[in-house]
Order: structure tokens, then sequence, then C-alpha cells
């Protein structure tokens, strides 16, 4: 795990907030956890939080993940296997977090939400990532 003192440093070099900097920590545990589960070859990762990690490093920091869906999965399936994605980064890196049960299901997408208690301390009920599939 990262600590607030390098999340302080980074902040003071970059200008960018420390809460800024802690959640796309968050989200690249994530992202870790989702490159070693088997949901990884049916996700394509879209949106300004992949503009940043795979093609523009200078790019904006992004708040969500997005994703397109390229084989069908009802939502509990989704859910369940973020679920194991969340695993790895608590064990991996020592982030409590848990799903939120409130999701939205549309006919083509669904919006859900990961809570997470990050290296700077906050509450796991103060801090949250949006995922859209």
């Amino acid at each position: 795990m990262i600590f607030p003192a390098e999340i302080s440093r980074l902040s003071g070099k970059t200008g960018i907030r420390d809460k800024t900097i802690e959640k796309d920590y968050i989200l690249t545990w994530i992202l870790i956890g989702l490159s070693s589960s088997g949901l990884r070859d049916n996700l394509v990762f879209k949106g300004g939080t992949a503009l940043r990690k795979v093609y523009i490093k200078d790019y904006r920091y992004s708040e969500d993940l997005d994703f397109t869906l390229i084989n069908h999965l009802s939502a509990v399936e989704i859910l369940e296997k973020f679920e194991v994605i969340y695993d790895i980064a608590r064990k991996s890196a020592n982030i409590p977090m848990r799903l939120n049960r409130r999701e939205e299901e549309r006919e083509d997408s669904l919006t859900f939400y990961v809570s997470y208690s990050g290296p700077l301390g906050a509450s796991i009920e103060r801090n949250e990532i949006k995922h859209e599939v």
C-alpha cells in the first residue's frame, strides 16, 4: 500500500489534490485485479480512465471505470465477478472495499459503485468509485 506521505509528496509535486491521487491508486488496484480475473477477456476498457492509464499519461484524472461488455452476462454475474476483483485488491494492497448494493440496471448497461477506505484513512462510507458496464 502507498503511504499517506507519498500521496502528499505527489500532490505537492503535481498540484493534484491528494484525494484524487488516492482514488487513482485505488482505480489502479481494481484494474490490477481485473487483469488477473476471467472477466478481463469479456470487457473493453474505455472512457477517461482508459485514456489516462493506457494512452495519454498526462490526460485528466478520471474518477470512474467504464467498460463495454463483449458477451452478455447478467447483472448478478457481473457483480459476482467484480467481487472477486475487489477481493484481489483487498488482499494484495490491504485496501478495504465493499460493493454497494445500489445499482442501476438499464436495457444495455449496469451502473454500480464500490466503497473503499484508502491510505488517507477516510471512512469507507465516504469514498466510492462508479463503474459502468
